[in-house]
């Protein structure tokens, strides 16, 4: 899998190392990143569980958890963690952490359309209409034929 092993080869200068020993070290660190992934999955489930039952904390725990363990080119997964924190948080009514998150998804994946609609979300919590109505023509620009998106930014614009 061409995706596990972009940037895991470290060189080290002046190693001896056979390359019967160099191969069994890619392979060792093959095994790690793929059991790595599968922590950080089983933390993205776990997290879920805990959302859905509305336990944000815990959800919250386990999404920060995943975040320490994914690799920077992970973009799309780290996001994702990202943007659900953002929800959590919202429910919490912790909005400038809300407004921190799904900043954090969009910086990483810009093509990420959630992370919009948390932010527009969480910037409208914040009492910042304008800021919100913005963040939603944005994502509708990334999606036009979203017709969830077309409709709340209507409500929002109601209220600017």
């Amino acid at each position: 899998d061409d995706d596990d092993t972009k940037g895991s080869l470290v060189f080290q200068r002046g190693s001896s190392q056979g390359s019967a020993e160099k191969e069994g070290g890619r392979e060792e660190k093959k095994t790690r990143r793929r059991g790595r992934k599968e922590v950080v999955e089983a933390l993205d489930r776990e997290g879920t569980g805990h959302a859905e039952a509305g336990r944000m904390k815990e959800a919250l725990g386990c999404w920060h958890r995943a975040l320490q363990l994914c690799s920077e080119d992970e973009k799309r997964l780290r996001a994702v963690l990202y943007e659900q924190a953002s929800q959590a948080y919202l429910e919490l009514e912790s909005t400038f952490d809300a407004i921190s998150s799904a900043t954090s998804a969009i910086e990483i994946d810009p093509t990420y359309i959630h992370a919009y609609t948390s932010l527009a979300r969480a910037q409208l919590n914040h009492g910042e209409p304008q800021l919100s109505l913005a963040t939603l023509q944005r994502a509708v620009q990334l999606d036009p034929t979203n017709k969830e998106i077309r409709e709340e930014m209507e409500q929002v614009r109601n209220l600017c």
